[in-house]
């Protein structure tokens, strides 16, 4: 995930999916939301 401020300024974070979420075989679609971003740790480019 990268975040860039209105600066110009960018911060990279990794975040580990485990996809796909959910039976996609008989729904066809799959989503996940990720709300917890505390394990995230965010590193200036």
């Amino acid at each position: 995930m990268t975040i860039e401020l209105a600066s110009g300024t960018k911060f990279t974070g990794n975040i580990l999916l485990d996809l796909p979420a959910g039976n996609i075989v008989s729904t066809g679609t799959s989503n996940y939301e990720q709300t917890e971003f505390k394990n995230i740790i965010f590193k200036r480019n």
